[in-house]
């Protein structure tokens, strides 16, 4: 608000006056006086000066309005502010009027009560532009609470997303660790320490939302190596990314551990009949996630859980979402990445 009173009250004082010279210079009934540059720049630094208290007064009003409402009736408080703020500037044009009147131009008539007219208008504009910057701050404040609102509600589904995918991949983990020591325990025993380490470093990641390619990439690595433990070296990664493209791009953490874990529950394999995932970067900017169909003979239905998780995650980030492709040989899952 004072940079607006500073810029308008010298406009304010070069408006007020023009009236004034013209009804002075109209013709023979007008009072003569002559109006000098440094009259006028006087009239006018004066005028600027006026308007400019009267801005400090909104100001105050505006400020203390609250003190108002709590010293008078709800309904009444900006009346209140309002006869305040015009009664103030009564007062000074009266004092200006009566200071004035030894060198106050004879013959001016019913113009001589300009002052008057002209302070309400200013003080009427001011009143306007006041409440203008109010309402425009306020629409401002809201706005930036309604954004702060929206990036704590998108952080926090951000967070229960991640928290889903912990609870889904201990489930499997544990499963094969039961299945480990009923056939093997010293696999089991090595098993567990590599899970462990997996874990730890896991529940690190967790604490972002997108991670380096290259570090997502670790992961998927370190959980195949986990279920080759299980299944005798049954799963085979080719990886096909430029080391640029590792470098630079980014993705939601536990993107592409999602698309292994998917690949692993859905398919039947062994150690003659291995399981192919390959991960590859395309020239639009998106990996490809594939791996050859071997459908396992089970009555359950997919539930879809960890593709919906992953969506919902990408789109937090953009709209570009991860894309299915499906044929009878093989299905694949093409990913944005970030960054690049």
């Amino acid at each position: 608000m004072l940079k607006t009173a500073i810029i308008t009250s010298p406009l304010i004082g070069i408006y007020s006056i023009v009236p004034v010279f013209f009804f002075m210079n109209s013709g023979s009934n007008s009072p003569s006086v002559e109006f000098t540059p440094t009259k006028a720049l006087t009239v006018i630094s004066v005028i600027s000066f006026t308007v400019f208290l009267m801005w400090m007064w909104n100001f105050f009003l505006e400020h203390n309005f609250n003190k108002i409402r709590k010293s008078v009736p709800a309904p009444y408080a900006k009346t209140v502010k309002y006869l305040l703020s015009y009664l103030i500037i009564f007062l000074v044009v009266i004092f200006r009027f009566v200071v004035a009147e030894e060198v106050r131009p004879q013959g001016m008539g019913w113009f001589e009560y300009y002052p008057f007219v002209g302070s309400f208008a200013a003080n009427t504009f001011i009143l306007v532009l006041v409440n203008l910057i109010i309402t425009q701050t306020d629409k401002s404040e809201l706005e930036l609470q309604k954004a702060n609102l929206e990036i704590s509600q998108l952080t926090l589904e951000q967070e229960q997303l991640k928290q889903r995918i912990h609870p889904h991949f201990l489930f499997n983990t544990l499963s094969t660790l039961q299945i480990l020591i009923e056939k093997d325990a010293e696999k089991a025993v090595g098993y567990t320490r590599r899970l462990a380490g997996f874990l730890r470093s896991s529940f690190t990641l967790t604490q972002n939302d997108v991670i380096p390619l290259a570090t997502d990439l670790s992961f998927m690595v370190n959980y195949i190596d986990l279920q080759n433990t299980r299944f005798n070296d049954s799963i085979v990664l080719e990886v096909a990314v430029p080391d640029s493209v590792l470098k630079k791009g980014r993705l939601p953490v536990f993107a592409l551990q999602t698309l292994a874990e998917n690949a692993v529950k859905h398919n039947s394999f062994s150690a003659k009949n291995r399981l192919k995932i390959s991960v590859c970067y395309n020239s639009d900017g998106r990996l490809t996630v594939s791996n050859l169909k071997s459908p396992r003979y089970s009555t359950a239905e997919t539930t879809g859980t960890g593709l919906k998780n992953l969506r919902e995650r990408y789109a937090h980030f953009t709209d570009k979402l991860p894309v299915t492709e499906e044929a009878e040989t093989h299905f694949a899952v093409k990913l944005y990445v970030l960054g690049i």
